[in-house]
């Protein structure tokens, strides 16, 4: 939630790695599943890009450019926003769906 920063995996914390937005509204999240609350954030536009500094292993989201294959990856960005890497491009060094 808001004010209390998520915890990544040490060995990403200090990753930083950029992604674009391949859907055409994507929610930003306060968490690493569709089970967190949704930011009040205006959602991110297909195209929009996002540097981001750690990701984590949370809720699976079909991948629809790699044949809806689940893809389990959360990038966080800022302290506490996440996005789902199935539903953008770009992946975080050292990871795998």
């Amino acid at each position: 939630p808001p004010g209390t920063p998520a915890t990544c995996p040490t060995l990403h914390a200090s990753a930083d790695f950029a992604v674009q937005v391949k859907v055409p509204d994507l929610r930003i999240r306060y968490g690493p599943s569709q089970q967190y609350a949704v930011s009040s954030l205006p959602d991110l536009k297909d195209g929009d890009l996002l540097r981001c500094n750690c990701f984590a292993y949370g809720e699976g989201i079909p991948d629809p450019l790699a044949g809806n294959a689940i893809d389990r990856r959360w990038y966080r960005f800022g302290h506490y926003l996440w996005v789902a890497s199935a539903l953008v491009e770009g992946n975080a060094p050292g990871s795998t769906p």
